[in-house]
């Protein structure tokens, strides 16, 4: 995880990518880190990994997701215990 510092010191909000490995997002960790989907697509591609009728493991590009989270930055480790990838943090 490589965290990006803008001109702020103590950032109140961050934006990560993360990508998850199992065929389902991993929704509790929108509530441990206190995130949410940063645009539509984004909310529509964790929508879409509960697609019951579908039977093969998303694409990369499909399991890449954007997101903002409030307070402290994304738990790295926690997300990783779920098969998941952090690409860089942005504070702002």
């Amino acid at each position: 995880m490589t965290i990006r510092k803008n001109a702020l010191t103590a950032a109140t909000r961050w934006k990560f990518t993360v990508q998850y490995g199992g065929l389902h997002f991993p929704l509790d960790m929108l509530r441990y880190d206190n995130a949410w989907p940063a645009t539509a697509v984004d909310a529509g591609k964790i929508e879409s990994s509960f697609d019951l009728d579908r039977k093969e493991k998303p694409t990369d590009a499909a399991r890449l997701v954007t997101l903002i989270c409030a307070g402290n930055p994304p738990t790295s480790a926690r997300w990783q215990s779920f098969t998941c990838k952090l690409g860089e943090v942005d504070a702002w």
